[in-house]
């Protein structure tokens, strides 16, 4: 999600109903049947150019006449914007017009791709790809708008080569039947001044009770404790999810998730998150009168020196490297010491148009498995993204930063946005938050009002 995720990463943000949308998710399972299918070979052989012959690695239903030398316009749009982004994106292009040499790949990634996924979707043909959280696909799905590409997905190797759940993420709702494929990872990691830590005599702390005694003696010292964007509240909804996860247990939250059941302890685990937010708004850990920073603000007014830590994705790692500050990073710590759930999930998923004909699936499947390719993957994880995609990268160059926020993160366990629940729930809690911090919501009352439409189903 996403996704500004990010969502993601990132983040994710949410989208008003498609023509035809019934809402969130039907809850049918929160449990993925893999299926046991060994997966074929890949060919390595490349069909030249102007020949007509089945594509490799195409499901056996759909192998008919594909011509390689076919001209026609492939579009996509998604999260995937930014200087490095689009350059990466135009490298993958490049490789694929290598087997297809007349098809024209038309980039559309924008901040606001959600809004043209609505546009396109609801009033015509739509994209013939998009880069999508999970809550756009399940918006897409709903409507009957994508793919199966279930068979393609095992038989192209995706299933295995990507990291342990993360091809199900996207699809969870739909156990054993694939409608996308991811090859990037979106964690919520902490950017701290280490200057600023050293001043303050304080280590990476390991719990959030440690977390909020740096916040204080940050705000005691002169520091801006955090940021966080009054735009968007990302980094105050992020916080609030991480307490979260790492408060109800792990079931409960899948089965809120997923709106299986809203338990006690999920209903508390929200409540108590709230009630820390309004601390740390209260005690004035985040910067005065930050309801007029915009989001993109954020990063720059920490690079000014004088902020102790900011919560942000690894999309932005690159921009803290060239802040000039002494920047190090470290994961939100749980409530005891030990292993937390961090908020995590895929990026995003490549999905399909349901109506792409022969030709233009065969295409989009063939773009899809460059980004499964070790060689160009490599080429993100040097800009400082994680791949959700099992590369060896031990050799790549990475940063320090990047080899800080990847050791981080490594033994984490993996949580979710929890906004990406439904469509319109990121606004509603944005908006409630807000109301929590200006004094008109309780975490009590904020609690109801996200209940309410969870269980608006």
């Amino acid at each position: 999600m996403k996704k500004a995720i990010s969502i993601l990463l990132i983040l994710c943000m949410a989208v008003g109903t498609l023509t035809g949308c019934l809402g969130g998710s039907t809850g049918e399972t929160k449990a993925p049947q893999t299926k046991s299918n060994e997966t074929p070979a890949k060919s390595d052989e490349t069909p030249a150019a102007g020949d007509e012959t089945t594509a490799p690695g195409t499901a056996a239903e759909d192998q008919e006449a594909i011509d390689y030398n076919a001209k026609f316009e492939l579009r996509f749009t998604g999260s995937l914007t930014g200087e490095d982004r689009t350059e990466l994106l135009d490298e993958a292009i490049a490789i694929l017009n290598e087997k297809w040499p007349n098809v024209t790949v038309v980039n559309e990634c924008t901040s606001d791709y959600a809004q043209k996924l609505k546009l396109e979707f609801g009033s015509g043909a739509g994209y013939d790809m998009a880069y999508l959280d999970d809550l756009n696909q399940q918006t897409l799905q709903k409507n009957n708008y994508l793919m199966d590409i279930t068979d393609d997905v095992i038989a192209r190797g995706w299933l295995d080569e990507a990291t342990e759940g993360a091809v199900e993420f996207n699809n969870l709702r739909t156990p054993g039947q694939y409608y996308s494929v991811p090859f990037l990872m979106a964690p919520i990691t902490v950017y701290y001044n280490k200057d600023i830590f050293a001043e303050l005599g304080v280590e990476v702390p390991k719990t959030v009770d440690e977390l909020e005694t740096i916040l204080q003696k940050a705000k005691d010292a002169g520091y801006i404790p955090t940021e966080c964007g009054g735009d968007n509240y990302f980094q105050m909804v992020w916080a609030a999810e991480s307490m979260i996860l790492n408060s109800a247990p792990k079931e409960d939250i899948d089965d809120w998730y997923y709106q299986v059941n809203s338990s006690d302890a999920v209903k508390n685990a929200f409540i108590d998150a709230f009630t820390r937010i309004k601390k740390w708004y209260d005690n004035g850990w985040y910067r005065a009168d930050f309801e007029g920073v915009k989001g993109d603000d954020v990063l720059p007014l920490f690079s000014q020196g004088k902020t102790a830590l900011t919560l942000d994705g690894d999309w932005s790692l690159s921009q803290f490297e060239m802040s000039g500050i002494n920047v190090g990073a470290f994961v939100f710590p749980g409530f005891e010491a030990g292993t937390p759930y961090v908020v995590n999930a895929v990026d995003g998923a490549w999905a399909l148009n349901v109506n792409l004909d022969a030709n233009k699936k065969a295409c989009a499947l063939d773009f899809i498995d460059v980004f499964y390719q070790p060689e160009y993957l490599a080429k993100w994880y040097e800009k400082g993204y994680t791949p959700a995609v099992k590369a060896d990268m031990s050799g790549v160059e990475a940063t320090e930063l990047h080899k800080e926020v990847a050791a981080a993160s490594a033994d984490t366990k993996l949580g979710f946005y929890l906004d990406n629940v439904k469509p319109g729930f990121l606004d509603l809690l944005t908006k409630n938050m807000q109301l929590l911090t200006q004094g008109a919501n309780t975490p009590e009352t904020l609690w109801d009002a996200l209940d309410a439409e969870w269980q608006n189903k």
